[in-house]
C-alpha cells in the first residue's frame, strides 16, 4: 500500500536511511539526529514529499523530494531519495513510488532526479533505465568533489 509517511514511520525510515548510506560509494557518515530531522521535515513540511510503500505494515520502500520555484515562476519537483529494501527490488515498488511522487507533485512543470546511492556504472545504468521506463530523459550527470 502506498501512502504518505507518518510520524510513526520515523524509526523504520531512519533504519532504511542507514542502509541507504551504507550502500553508497560516497565518503559520507550516517547521522541519526540529522536523518530524523530531515525525515520529520519530509513528513511535516508542506513543500516536502515523503511517501512509503508498505506490505503488511512493513515499509518496503520510500521516495522523498520537494517542490520549489527554483528561480522560475513554474513549480519544479525534485525527487531526491528513492530507496527500496533489497528483498522488494524488481517488484515494481520503484515505479509505483515514482508514480505516487509524480501525483503528489502534479502542479510541477518539471520533475528532476539523479542517482546517488550505490552510484557505480551498473547501478547508474539501472537507475537511468528505471526512470526512462517512467518517462524521464537524461539531462547530464552528477559530479562530486570531496574536500579534504
Amino acid at each position: 500500500m502506498i501512502r504518505n509517511a507518518e510520524e510513526k514511520d520515523l524509526y523504520p525510515l531512519c533504519e532504511m536511511a542507514r542502509r541507504f548510506v551504507a550502500e553508497t560509494n560516497l565518503p559520507v557518515t550516517f547521522d541519526l539526529d540529522i536523518t530524523r530531522n530531515i525525515l520529520w521535515e519530509g513528513i511535516n513540511n508542506k513543500d516536502s514529499i515523503l511517501i512509503v510503500d508498505t506490505e503488511d505494515e512493513i515499509i518496503t520502500g520510500a521516495v522523498m523530494g520537494y517542490m520549489d520555484r527554483d528561480f522560475c515562476k513554474e513549480y519544479t519537483a525534485y525527487l531526491s531519495k528513492l530507496y527500496i529494501e533489497k528483498e522488494f527490488r524488481g517488484l515494481r515498488v520503484s515505479l509505483n513510488l515514482i508514480t505516487a511522487f509524480e501525483q503528489a507533485t502534479e502542479k510541477a512543470k518539471l520533475t528532476f532526479t539523479s542517482a546517488t546511492a550505490g552510484i557505480d556504472e551498473r547501478v547508474e545504468k539501472m537507475y537511468v533505465r528505471l526512470f526512462e521506463k517512467a518517462g524521464y530523459s537524461v539531462l547530464g550527470r552528477v559530479l562530486v568533489k570531496e574536500r579534504k
